[in-house]
């Protein structure tokens, strides 16, 4: 079954460029990373924001965040 959620293309061309490398979290506060987990945003980071964007249009599109990285975070 595929599931659909519609996603700005300004949100999928950020998200893009996290997850490709091409833009990096400053690391410089509350990124997120193996210590502070998953869900944690710094509000001064540009990917950090990109990521809160895709957060989100996912909640308002009633998607879920996989299980990996919800118990990842715990």
């Amino acid at each position: 079954m595929t599931e659909r959620a519609t996603i700005s293309l300004k949100v999928l061309e950020g998200l893009y460029a996290v997850a490709t490398g091409k833009l990096t979290h400053v690391n410089n506060g509350s990124c997120p990373d193996i210590l502070e987990g998953a869900l944690i945003r710094d509000d001064e980071c540009l990917a950090c924001k990109m990521l809160d964007a895709v957060d989100i249009q996912m909640r308002e599109a009633g998607v879920a965040l996989p299980a990996q990285v919800t118990s990842a975070s715990v």
